[in-house]
């Protein structure tokens, strides 16, 4: 989802997002808001390439590992990896509509709080929590674009795996805690009442009270309804895959290196995790 200042946007006059938007677009709308004190957009929350990229890079038309998780995939589809890469390479060193890791650790929210970007992809909990604390301004939300008008919407569950191990001095309070955690009126309550994010229980999606709290998570209801599952990292080495693509992304975005050259040292770098022993 992409948060937007609207106060603001109107402001200048550009125009405001739209659900059925292409990524052209974004890019467009992007340089038509860029001041010399503002940036028109920043990837933010989904800029952690590996994992919450992950529905970016569906999107463009690549799937990160093989479906047994063994081996990279990202160069099968070489040519749209590269353009997934390259632009967003071009929002920060070509088109100058993003704020660039050379000047420094870059603080997405107080940017946006600061009213210092205008728009930046966050993750669904943040639907919430942005309007509660940036309180000076109107704040809005659109889906993130898709590559072609009319593409279908990609998509990747954020998974989290709960259990009970062999070492529990409580298992049957450890499970009653599982089954209150994961269940439907926890989950609805922390939506209404909180600042969770969202699960992925259909009975959840199908309760009521969560629209008229929260509209819009209504915009995320049909993708929840047929969300796709995470790609897997076969030998546990997940996170290890995930810091060597991303060290790879941040050179990319520093300028250091070119796309091309970005797309197969991530490839060869990734598969090299994944060809270690299970961890």
């Amino acid at each position: 989802v992409i948060a937007y200042n609207k106060t603001k946007t109107e402001e200048m006059g550009i125009g405001t997002p739209s659900d059925d938007w292409t990524f052209a677009d974004l890019a467009e709308w992007a340089q038509a808001g860029t001041t010399e004190d503002t940036f028109g957009y920043y990837n933010a929350d989904r800029n952690f390439m590996a994992f919450s990229g992950g529905p970016y890079l569906r999107q463009n038309g690549v799937e990160p590992v093989s479906e047994d998780g063994t081996t990279v995939t990202v160069l099968d589809t070489a040519d749209a990896f590269i353009n997934a890469l390259q632009y967003d390479y071009d929002l920060i060193n070509t088109l100058n509509v993003s704020p660039s890791p050379a000047a420094g650790a870059i603080n997405a929210p107080e940017l946006f709080g600061g009213q210092k970007v205008l728009a930046v992809d966050i993750w669904p909990f943040r639907i919430q929590i942005y309007p509660a604390t940036f309180t000076d301004f109107e704040i809005d939300f659109v889906l993130t674009p898709v590559l072609n008008a009319g593409d279908a919407r990609r998509s990747m569950l954020n998974e989290h795996v709960f259990g009970i191990t062999t070492a529990s001095q409580n298992p049957d309070a450890a499970f009653k805690f599982l089954t209150w955690i994961a269940g439907k009126e926890m989950n609805v309550q922390g939506l209404v009442q909180g600042q969770k994010g969202p699960i992925a229980r259909a009975d959840v999606w199908a309760d009521d009270r969560i629209y008229e709290s929260v509209p819009t998570y209504a915009k995320l209801r049909p993708i929840m309804e047929s969300i796709e599952a995470d790609y897997l990292v076969a030998n546990y080495r997940g996170e290890e895959f995930d810091q060597a693509f991303q060290a790879v992304y941040d050179r990319l975005m520093l300028g250091e290196i070119q796309a091309e050259e970005a797309a197969n040292t991530i490839a060869a770098d990734c598969q090299a995790v994944l060809d270690k022993e299970p961890a």
